[in-house]
């Protein structure tokens, strides 16, 4: 199944390319050259055996035909201003494009950066051609639109020229939100005694190794120790395939050095476990390095983390084996405050059903790449993509992640954050 999706990538690949080349040889061809200004002199003979021309019907030229009919001139030379016509042959009058390979040249040197890209970073490199070539397709189509109801088409081709500067918008915001991580903060309220106001930190989908290091961790992680939590909950894909150990120690030991007045706790999310069982540690090495450093460690078990408050903590809904929230639920008092960790958003009318108070996940990354938020909610792979939302008694919180997966582009609408959500009791 790898194998067949990863072919279809690189195929999808090579047809962007080619369709990316063809794009760029037709943008270079459109431009044609400014008018400078200059008119070309040419100089023309007329005799009394010229033949009147229909179409030189300006007054000084019937003047000298009148005078050559009567025998009064000899033959004359008369100079006439030339004017360029104002919609040259492309090629006739573009010297860059003179010849028909020349463009070509320059439209595959143009794409090249793209190419080495994906052959540098394959996943980043594939999705941004890929991105680049829906959006030439959407404003062809827009350009398309347009020249229809104008009923003219334009002089260049601006559906390529938007589609660049749209590429190049779209992307870059792109990386800059995957990149730079804000504080997202919730007000709640419960009715139940929790002893007073409860301050949770959320951090989600760190993948530790991919948009930053185990020392670029550790700094958020010094930035949210500064928010003064209660409790801190970190809600899976702590790591990742390519997450080397040095890097997870150096985040545990981040986490190490954190204080909450409630503890710190921790889920495993579907990367966590890891796929492809290349790493050089394991899944229990990593959760050795948890426990090592002060984080409990909660695979569908609940802890009373203070008086009338409860953390269950569940493991990925990716092991067949976990339980189901009834079951979960069983020792548990209902007049109890209850926070459930689970990284994915999936089991929201079971969490509802149970009454819980709140539930904290992650996994989609806030939708990632636009449109695959949208499809994940279509398809039920996702009950929401991202922020809050409140079914009866239960609010349920989507963070889109601290850090990201191999993608190094959050365009689904969210931006990187870790999530601080104050809970006030209500006298």
């Amino acid at each position: 199944m790898f194998v067949l999706i990863f072919g279809a990538f690189i195929v999808a690949a090579i047809f962007a390319v080619v369709y990316l080349v063809f794009k760029f040889k037709r943008l270079i061809t459109s431009f044609k050259p400014a008018d400078n200004g200059n008119k070309t002199e040419e100089k023309q003979e007329f005799s009394i055996d010229n033949e009147p021309d229909p179409e030189l019907d300006s007054p000084a030229e019937e003047e000298i035909r009148d005078e050559l009919s009567e025998g009064t001139a000899d033959d004359v030379e008369v100079t006439v201003d030339m004017i360029p016509t104002t919609e040259p042959e492309i090629y006739e009058d573009m010297a860059p494009a003179r010849g028909p390979i020349l463009p070509w040249i320059i439209a595959a040197i143009l794409v090249s950066p793209l190419v080495i890209y994906a052959l540098l970073d394959t996943v980043n490199g594939v999705l941004v051609i890929v991105n680049v070539m829906c959006a030439w397709i959407m404003f062809d189509i827009i350009f398309w639109i347009i020249k229809k109801i104008r009923k003219k088409d334009f002089k260049i081709y601006l559906a390529g020229i938007f589609a660049i500067v749209y590429s190049i918008a779209y992307l870059g915001s792109g990386w800059y939100f995957a990149h730079h991580v804000v504080e997202t903060d919730y007000n709640l309220s419960t009715a139940k005694s929790i002893g007073g106001n409860l301050k949770i930190a959320q951090i989600s989908d760190s993948h530790i190794g991919a948009t930053m290091d185990g020392d670029g961790f550790a700094k958020h992680m010094e930035t949210i120790q500064k928010t003064d939590p209660d409790v801190i909950a970190i809600t899976g894909d702590y790591v990742d395939d390519g997450t080397t150990k040095e890097d997870m120690i150096k985040g545990c030991a981040a986490l190490g050095k954190m204080t909450a007045k409630y503890g710190k706790y921790y889920i495993n999310g579907n990367h966590d476990k890891g796929y492809y069982n290349y790493r050089d540690f394991s899944y229990e090495e990593l959760c050795a390095e948890l426990e090592k450093n002060g984080v409990m460690v909660l695979e569908d078990r609940w802890e009373e983390i203070a008086p009338n408050i409860v953390v269950i903590g569940r493991r990925d809904r990716s092991f067949p084996d976990r339980k189901d929230m009834k079951t979960l639920l069983e020792n548990i008092p209902p007049e109890k405050y209850i926070i459930v960790l689970d990284h994915q958003p999936h089991d929201f009318d079971a969490q509802a059903a149970a009454k819980v108070d709140m539930v904290l996940c992650g996994h989609t990354h806030g939708g990632q790449m636009f449109p695959v938020g949208i499809l994940g909610e279509v398809s039920g792979a996702n009950d929401k993509t991202y922020g809050l939302e409140t079914r009866g008694t239960t609010n349920f919180i989507v963070n889109s992640g601290i850090g990201d997966w191999e993608i190094d582009y959050k365009t689904g609408g969210a931006i990187s954050e870790f999530g601080i959500i104050n809970v006030k009791q209500e006298n």
